[in-house]
């Protein structure tokens, strides 16, 4: 009989908090709450709390209901924390739900009530995200396998991906080709083999598929960058011959400019016709 007196005591002195005060706005309402223990407390609800719990002037509220209007006002503030952070930049369901747990003491279902918000409003849409990204990377020359790459890192999924890549039907040789005169346009001043050296290690990163790849390299042409290389050899050898005359002179000057033109791609044999044309002294001085 004791405990259940005890009991009946304990709950009555819950729901001894007096709601002392309401202040209604157009999106909220703010109640002033009298505390059983005598502290006053001001606690945000919703226009729909404030109507479905009668919440007036002299009502009596109880600490649990306390505690869940917080915690729906904290969602609430969490659902618009996230909208602003949809404003700046569209994310995924994941990325969402990460800041959502690093950055707040939300349980995983009280996430995943603002995650089922976000949605139902429009706000986080994976399906459409995704197909706008492979678009948008697409355009900025990434192949397949690299879009695929970053798009499973935003935490979508792998078959989404690649139903949306096939249903977006992007030439992706096209694309890489297309990529592959914009790497010409900035690489004048360089050796065929270098380029061509370096244009297939850009594609390789870019995520295009070996196939496309010998394509590419079997297409391009740099004619471009072959009538310059003759002007170019002798600026490098003459760049070389200033760096290396400080340490070496004679054959070890002449050998060590050989070695850096091979290391910059161009042939033995250029190199040779390029340094009899230039006749460098390699006496010490």
């Amino acid at each position: 009989m004791a405990d259940i007196l005890e009991e009946i005591k304990h709950v009555e002195k819950q729901n001894h908090n007096e709601i002392t005060h309401v202040h209604v706005q157009p999106k909220h309402a703010i109640i002033t709450v009298l505390l059983s223990s005598g502290y006053i407390k001001k606690i945000k609800v919703s226009l729909d709390d404030y109507v479905q719990y009668h919440l007036r002037k002299g009502i009596k509220i109880s600490n649990q209901d306390l505690d869940n209007f917080e915690l729906r006002n904290y969602i609430d503030e969490m659902y618009l924390k996230c909208l602003r952070k949809l404003a700046m930049k569209d994310r995924t369901v994941y990325e969402i739900c990460k800041w959502l747990k690093d950055n707040s003491p939300l349980e995983e279902a009280e996430i995943q009530q603002v995650i089922e918000k976000l949605k139902s409003n429009g706000f986080l849409d994976d399906e459409k995200l995704c197909r706008e990204q492979i678009i948008k990377l697409s355009n900025s020359f990434y192949g397949s396998k690299q879009i695929t790459e970053k798009l499973k890192q935003r935490g979508l999924k792998e078959t989404f991906i690649h139903q949306y890549l096939s249903e977006a039907k992007i030439d992706e040789l096209e694309n890489a080709k297309d990529y592959a005169n914009k790497i010409i346009k900035q690489n004048s001043a360089i050796s065929v083999n270098k380029f061509r050296s370096k244009l297939q290690s850009k594609l390789m990163l870019r995520g295009y598929h070996r196939s496309i790849i010998e394509q590419v390299m079997a297409d391009i042409d740099v004619s471009s960058i072959q009538e310059k290389e003759p002007d170019v050899i002798d600026k490098v050898i003459q760049k070389s011959y200033k760096r290396y005359r400080r340490k070496y002179d004679g054959y070890a000057l002449k050998q060590r400019i050989q070695q850096y033109c091979m290391s910059q791609g161009f042939p033995s044999d250029v190199i040779k016709d390029a340094l009899n044309r230039l006749e460098l002294d390699y006496d010490e001085d």
